[in-house]
Formats: C-alpha cells, sequence, structure tokens
C-alpha cells in the first residue's frame, strides 16, 4: 500500500469528522481531495488498488458489495 495512503488511513482512524466526510464521499476525487486538504499524497491508481482492502465503516464503499465500490470507481 503507498505510504501516502497508510498516514492518510491512519489519520482517519484516528478522525470522527473525516470519518463523516469519508463517508459521505460520493466519488474517489472527493477522497482524494480530503486527503491533501490535510496534507497527504493519495494517488487514485493507490486507492483504488488499496480499497478492497479498507473496510472500516466510514469508507463510502463499506457493506456494499465489490460491484458498487466497483461501479464508485469506474463512475470516476
Amino acid at each position: 500500500m503507498d505510504s501516502g495512503l497508510i498516514a492518510f488511513v491512519v489519520c482517519a482512524d484516528q478522525d470522527s469528522e473525516l470519518q463523516a466526510l469519508l463517508a459521505a464521499a460520493a466519488t474517489p476525487q472527493a477522497i482524494l481531495d480530503l486527503a491533501a486538504g490535510r496534507g497527504f499524497a493519495v494517488e487514485w491508481d493507490a486507492l483504488r488498488q488499496a480499497s478492497r482492502d479498507l473496510s472500516a465503516p466510514y469508507w463510502p464503499w463499506t457493506a456494499k458489495g465489490t460491484r458498487w465500490r466497483r461501479q464508485f470507481f469506474e463512475g470516476a
């Protein structure tokens, strides 16, 4: 996993406000913007590749299935 993404995930695990914003994210770009706004360099490809492993309740695709997650990224 990308080091910027790892650092962002650690930050998100400790920040309930960020968790709420992530849960409401409608696009991958919204997630990347949240990361950049907090000083984390996260690449779109890294986020997409890691998304199947990111299962905390605040990720927008959690409990929505693989198809939904794929569509989330394909619609970007």
